[in-house]
C-alpha cells in the first residue's frame, strides 16, 4: 500500500481542480465545492457538530471491487452508530467485472494474443522483457538492457496504425466508465444542491493478474471536480472491525469476521452474538468515513484498537 502524498503534488499540473497543502477550515472546503485535499490539512473548531447536514460518502478504492462506498448524512459517521450506518446508509459500487466488460478488457486481452501469434518476432521480444522493477537494482538493469536490445521490434508493433486507433478507443472507454463511477459517487444533479464531501481511500495496489486495475488518480481527477475529495489513509481500515476497532479474523478473501467472547467488551454490530462477518471492502470504506470525520472534528481516533 503506497500513501498518494507525492502524487497528489502533480495534480494541479495535470489538470485538477486547485490542490490544496495549506490548512483549510472545513468550512472553506464544503463551500469551494471541489478540489483535493489531505486529511490533516482539513480542521473544524467546532467538533462533530460541525458535520450535522453534511452529505459524506466513503469511498475504499479497489480492483475486485473498483469502489465500495457508503453515503449518508455526518451525523450517522460514529462508531455507536455502525449499525445503522450499515442498514440506513446508501451503499455505492462499481465491481471489477463492470469495469472490465465497459472499457472492452477482454476484448483488448483476446486482441493482443492473436497478434503475438501472428507476429512472432513480437511475441518472443515480450517473453524475452523480464518483470519490470524499479525498486530491484538488479532487476531494474536487466529490464533496460533487454529494452535496448528489443525495443525496435516493441515499437514497430506499437506505432501501426491500426494500434494506434484501438488506443484512442480505449482511452475514450475508461474516460467514459471514470464519469460512470464518479456519476455514483457524486451525482451531477446534486453537486452544488447540497453540503457534500468524498472521503477516499488514499492508497493504491500493485495490478491483480486477471483484473483491469482503474486509474485512480484520473477517477479523482473526475471526482473532485464535481465535490471535494479528502484523501484518508487507509492504515489497517480493511482489517479491523469498524464497531469496536478490534482486529478481525479471515473467514474467506473477501470476509472479514469480528469475534467477541466473555472476557472482551461487546462490539455495536452484535451486541447479542458473539460473531460478525462483513466484506473487506465495506469495512474499509466505514472505518474511512469515520476515520475521516474524527479527524477533521479533532476528536482522539484509531482505526484499530489494542486488546
Amino acid at each position: 500500500m503506497i500513501d498518494l502524498c507525492t502524487g497528489m503534488k502533480g495534480l494541479s499540473e495535470a489538470g485538477y481542480a486547485k490542490t490544496s497543502f495549506k490548512q483549510k477550515s472545513l468550512q472553506t472546503v464544503i463551500e469551494s465545492g471541489k478540489g483535493v485535499y489531505q486529511l490533516k490539512h482539513v480542521k473544524t473548531q467546532h467538533g462533530l457538530s460541525s458535520m450535522a447536514g453534511v452529505t459524506i460518502t466513503s469511498v475504499d478504492p479497489g480492483q475486485v471491487q473498483i469502489i465500495q462506498g457508503v453515503r449518508a448524512i455526518g451525523d450517522f459517521w460514529s462508531r455507536s452508530k455502525v449499525p445503522e450506518l450499515i442498514d440506513l446508509g446508501e451503499h455505492v459500487s462499481y465491481s471489477g467485472s463492470e469495469y472490465s466488460e465497459k472499457i472492452r478488457s477482454n476484448i483488448a486481452r483476446q486482441g493482443e494474443q492473436k497478434r503475438r501469434q501472428i507476429n512472432t518476432e513480437y511475441s518472443e521480444a515480450i517473453a524475452a522483457m523480464p518483470r519490470r522493477d524499479c525498486i530491484n537494482k538488479v532487476n531494474w538493469t536487466d529490464y533496460c538492457k533487454a529494452w535496448a536490445v528489443h525495443q525496435h521490434v516493441y515499437w514497430k508493433e506499437k506505432l501501426n496504425h491500426h494500434r494506434k486507433c484501438q488506443r484512442f478507443s480505449r482511452f475514450r472507454a475508461v474516460q467514459s466508465t471514470l464519469e460512470d463511477i464518479a456519476e455514483r459517487i457524486a451525482p451531477k444533479r446534486e453537486c452544488g444542491l447540497v453540503r457534500k464531501l468524498v472521503m477516499f481511500g488514499a492508497a493504491s495496489f500493485a495490478a491483480q493478474k486477471g483484473c483491469a486495475a482503474a486509474p485512480r488518480k484520473a477517477l479523482i481527477r473526475v471526482l473532485c471536480q464535481r465535490v471535494p475529495v479528502i484523501m484518508v489513509p487507509e492504515h489497517y481500515t480493511s482489517i479491523s472491525c469498524p464497531g469496536c476497532g478490534r482486529e478481525t479474523k479471515t473467514t474467506d478473501y473477501r470476509t472479514k469476521m469480528c469475534e467477541t467472547t466473555s472476557a472482551v467488551q461487546s462490539c455495536p454490530l452484535h451486541p447479542t452474538v458473539s460473531t460478525y462477518s462483513l466484506d473487506r471492502d465495506l469495512a474499509g470504506s466505514l472505518n474511512i468515513g469515520i476515520k475521516g470525520v474524527y479527524s477533521i472534528a479533532g476528536v482522539d481516533f484509531k482505526v484499530r484498537v489494542d486488546t
